[in-house]
């Protein structure tokens, strides 16, 4: 019928808007890398953004990227996977010390991802799996593909994944606060649960890239990584230190070992000034920008909860790394090293975390919402954008359509989305 035809153009139409306000979200995160404003909570530019709009009426299709923000708030702009603690690479105690799982919750994720067959204390593996019914399989065995995995695994079901948060916006509505009553099931007590996907993620990870794009010089390496330091923008006393160290067959286990180095008399010139760009120039891999660094938490971007997992950092630490991180312009957070530019961790510390955090994210999601004013029609997308490798991938795209309408006001004091 005529009816039936409009309303599936009206859907295609509504997932094209959608998608459009997906490729707007990419744009802004590879045209601004440094400036997380214009892709983090930029109402301006990704909320209530027009595609097709009658001027005089405000008839036509827009769309708005959203995302949850801070103690139940919105934001309109994309979430960094990198503030999140990656299920394939964490150790039993940091899932531990995130307080976020049971012990048999990490006993049956460790089983799930580890290449044996022998089950933890209150973990499962394959004989466990196959006898469940009506269809059984085997435990995995190897890392997960997306942090929605956790669904197959023991333990886990959709409501610990997702929460209360039926429609992903981040916001508490009336339905995810009554109880049995509505969908989604609730516990009523006022607060919103977002469920373990706010808080891990499967698919982090970054190249041993610089921030120009270019291999990063391996320190370990042979005459031709050494030569190429020349020409690398360091200063010459670091790279007279390196040579030498080298030259006596002494290996480095990270670049931040640079870091106020004294060797037989001689100092690295690395001090808190010079250490974002070692950071960012050096390596000790070898594989010219091919390796993957996977896992690491992204310190400008992670809750205070989840920086108070990661090791030796706590509950104080993390909350001065909140508070002073809110102080900083974008350029300072390119790299990791503020960390002790601005005091917050002696050298010590910060040489011991260097290995779980960055400041770099290059994987992220975005919740889209096209529509149409003022029929409703409407069409909500999730994608998984990776920008690792250099043009953007997009790794996992679902429609959140049945999950609702989120319930989200457009920029500027402008109606409710669909009203």
């Amino acid at each position: 019928s005529l009816a039936a035809s409009r309303s599936q153009q009206n859907n295609l139409q509504a997932r094209q808007v959608a998608l459009c306000g997906i490729r707007r979200a990419i744009a802004l995160r590879q045209m601004y890398p440094a400036d997380a404003d214009q892709w983090m909570d930029n109402p301006q530019g990704l909320a209530d953004q027009p595609v097709v709009e009658d001027d005089e009426t405000g008839r036509g299709w827009y769309f708005t990227v959203y995302a949850p923000g801070r103690d139940e708030t919105l934001r309109y702009g994309i979430i960094d996977e990198a503030s999140k603690i990656n299920v394939n690479t964490a150790d039993e105690a940091l899932l531990e010390a995130s307080g976020l799982l049971s012990p048999e919750q990490i006993d049956c994720l460790l089983d799930w991802r580890d290449s044996d067959e022998e089950p933890r204390a209150g973990g499962a593996e394959s004989a466990f799996y196959l006898s469940r019914s009506p269809v059984g399989h085997e435990a995995k065995n190897a890392m997960l593909l997306t942090v929605e995995e956790l669904l197959l695994v023991v333990g886990f079901d959709a409501l610990t994944l997702w929460g209360e948060d039926a429609n992903f916006n981040g916001t508490l509505e009336a339905n995810e606060n009554d109880g049995e009553e509505s969908f989604p099931p609730d516990n009523a007590d006022g607060q919103l649960q977002r469920g373990l996907i706010s808080n891990f993620t499967a698919v982090t990870y970054e190249r041993e890239i610089n921030d120009g794009g270019k291999p990063r010089i391996n320190i370990n390496g042979g005459q031709q990584d050494l030569d190429a330091l020349d020409d690398s923008g360091l200063p010459e006393d670091t790279i007279e230190f390196i040579r030498y160290v080298r030259g006596r067959g002494i290996r480095f286990s990270h670049p931040v070992m640079l870091f106020e180095l004294e060797y037989q008399g001689r100092s690295s010139g690395v001090g808190a000034e010079e250490l974002p760009l070692v950071l960012d120039l050096l390596t000790v891999n070898s594989d010219g920008g091919k390796s993957i660094r996977p896992g690491a938490v992204n310190v400008n971007t992670a809750s205070r909860n989840i920086l108070a997992a990661l090791p030796g950092v706590g509950d104080e630490l993390a909350g001065k790394i909140v508070e002073t991180r809110s102080s900083l312009d974008s350029t300072q957070k390119n790299s990791a090293a503020w960390l002790v530019g601005e005091e917050v961790l002696t050298k010590e510390e910060f040489r011991n975390l260097s290995r779980s955090i960055t400041g770099r994210s290059m994987q992220f999601r975005v919740r889209c919402v096209g529509y149409h004013r003022p029929s409703g029609q409407f069409c909500a997308l999730e994608a998984i954008v990776d920008i690792g490798r250099g043009m953007p991938r997009i790794l996992y795209l679902r429609e959140l359509t049945r999950c609702g309408l989120p319930a989200i006001p457009g920029a500027a004091g402008s109606t409710v989305l669909g009203s």
